[in-house]
Parts: C-alpha cells; sequence; structure tokens
C-alpha cells in the first residue's frame, strides 16, 4: 500500500467531517487542524454525539483510563467515531442527527448529555488516534471512517449497563 493510498480513508473522513461546515469555513477548520490539532464543529447536521463522563466509560469498559483497552471496548461496542477528550475526561460518541435525543432519552443522567443543532464540538484532527500522556490532547477513541456513526441505541444501551454497574439509581 502506498502512502497515498493509506492516506485515503482519512482524507475521505476529513470531508465527511468538514461537511458539518459551509464551503468558506473548511478552510478555516483544516487551518486549525494544523495549528492547533482540533477545530471547532457544529453538530446537528452531518452528526450528533452523546457526551459520556470518563466514569461512566471505564464502568463499562473495565479499563483504567484513556488509551488501549478502553479505546478497544468502545471500538469493539460502538462499531463508530468516538472521541476523547482527555483533559475535560469525557468521551464523545458520534451519532446520526436527530436520533440520539430519542434513543438516549431514558439514560440522560450521570452527566450524560444529547448534544445536537446549537452545540459546537471540539474535533480532533483524523490522524490523532492514540492517547499521549505527555500531550494529553482530545484524540479519536475509536477513528472516523466516513460516515461510520455510533447507533444511538447501542450508545443507550452502554450507558444504563455504565449507570448499573457503579451502582447508581
Amino acid at each position: 500500500m502506498t502512502a497515498d493510498e493509506a492516506a485515503l480513508p482519512r482524507l475521505t473522513a476529513e470531508r465527511w467531517l468538514l461537511s458539518a461546515l459551509d464551503t468558506p469555513s473548511r478552510a478555516r477548520a483544516r487551518d486549525e487542524w494544523g495549528a492547533q490539532g482540533i477545530t471547532l464543529l457544529p453538530l446537528g447536521e452531518a452528526f450528533s454525539a452523546v457526551r459520556l463522563p470518563l466514569p461512566l466509560v471505564l464502568a463499562v469498559t473495565g479499563g483504567t483510563g484513556p488509551g488501549g483497552a478502553v479505546d478497544a471496548a468502545l471500538a469493539a461496542v460502538l462499531r463508530g467515531a468516538v472521541i476523547c477528550d482527555v483533559e475535560g475526561r469525557r468521551y464523545y460518541a458520534l451519532v446520526a442527527p436527530g436520533t440520539a435525543a430519542a434513543e438516549v432519552g431514558h439514560a440522560l443522567k450521570d452527566g450524560v448529555a444529547h448534544l445536537g443543532s446549537g452545540t459546537y464540538l471540539g474535533v480532533p484532527r483524523c490522524d490523532r488516534t492514540s492517547y499521549s500522556a505527555t500531550t494529553r490532547a482530545s484524540y479519536w477513541s475509536v477513528p472516523p471512517s466516513a460516515s461510520r456513526l455510533c447507533d444511538a441505541a447501542i450508545v443507550a444501551r452502554m450507558t444504563t449497563t455504565a449507570v448499573s454497574a457503579m451502582g447508581t439509581p
């Protein structure tokens, strides 16, 4: 596989993520990815997100912190794009716009929230795909592939399982 072939999935994912913006704003977002490694993208059009606090994610994955085992468990369970905000101690499962509010509604507690229209999310560059204890920068716990979103019903089940594992009523 050539370097160009290896870069194709990343470029396709970047184009899909940037589809959340109008054309003039795409250049700004690319510049921010280049300079800061992260950009703000609006939710509610191309995708929405479900915010998952770190303690809930650790309860359901059995992990001890961001990275390795937690990322592998989330990939196996959610099978869609997930961002880890290391400093914020949160994960964001990307879901189809408009579906998460209905699907996750019963699980919205303990810091879990549906984020849609009117909300912006800090989205890391597509090549930030592993945890760094040095930079503690946001990264893709489960890397994006063009329009591969988490199923909101699976996110809701995972959240309910985590709350149960934590012993939270």
